[in-house]
């Protein structure tokens, strides 16, 4: 019953909720759209990476909580602080944007064309020495990694409040810089396939594992997180974040009166 009340709410085009819902949507298209454009032409630079990744986080955090990862709203989901019906349509709207950040490198760029493998600015490039297992492992802790310091930065209080865009960007610069030469450092689903979609990066016949790794990373980075800092209780009616003031749509801290 709970959750039938809860999708009849969410569905209602005149809820404030439907509305803050159609607003994290555009948040997280946009965003994410964006971050497979600059970052697809870093060529594996980890600041660019890191700095873009941050900096569209603070663009978006306010208005959806600046996911732009499908890893990272499962994990959320894992952790009890999200809902999984709102959860589908984040996932959905962050694999559209890059996909249509993928088109506009197309657009925008000469030589880079639809199905271009494996030298497009969508790619990953693991490397030739790395078995199956080694790459799911360094996209499995990557992954981890990014997932724990959501959580330890941005969902518990009492956080780093504004610092945590910058945490979180600085995670996926050292990440890249360990882990860049060895799988290109993906840990974002929605960037994996809109490569695979708009420009056919199979990743050498591995994309699954990474895949693989992106959604055990993000449970064990929310089962550890939940361990040591403890599990939301998300049901769509209350959860630990309403109780403590917070916003579950977008899972970060915003007073209440």
């Amino acid at each position: 019953m709970a959750q039938e009340h809860y999708l009849q709410r969410l569905f209602t085009s005149s809820t404030p909720e439907n509305e803050r819902l159609r607003k994290a949507i555009v948040a997280e298209v946009l965003g994410t759209l964006l971050f497979q454009f600059f970052v697809g032409f870093s060529k594996g630079d980890a600041l660019a990476a890191g700095i873009s990744f941050g900096v569209l986080l603070y663009g978006t955090q306010q208005i959806s909580g600046g996911h732009l990862n499908p890893a990272l709203t499962l994990a959320m989901v894992a952790g009890g602080y999200f809902h999984w019906v709102t959860a589908l349509i984040y996932i959905v709207a962050q694999i559209v944007g890059a996909v249509l950040g993928a088109l506009l490198q197309i657009a925008l760029v000469p030589g880079v064309h639809w199905g271009q493998q494996p030298h497009s600015p969508g790619c990953y490039d693991p490397s030739n020495d790395l078995s199956g297992a080694e790459a799911w492992g360094w996209e499995t802790i990557l992954t981890f990694t990014l997932v724990y310091t959501l959580f330890a930065t941005a969902v518990y209080r009492p956080g780093h409040g504004s610092l945590s865009p910058l945490a979180m960007g600085l995670t996926v610069f050292v990440a890249t810089v360990a882990g860049g030469d060895w799988t290109g450092a993906s840990m974002n689903p929605a960037r994996l396939l809109a490569g695979l979609i708009v420009f056919g990066c199979n990743l050498h016949g591995v994309w699954w594992i990474y895949l693989l790794g992106h959604i055990i990373g993000a449970f064990l980075g929310a089962g550890v997180a939940g361990y040591l800092f403890g599990l939301g209780s998300y049901t769509g009616e209350s959860s630990t974040m309403q109780e403590e003031g917070r916003e579950p749509l977008i899972g970060r801290g915003t007073e209440t009166a």
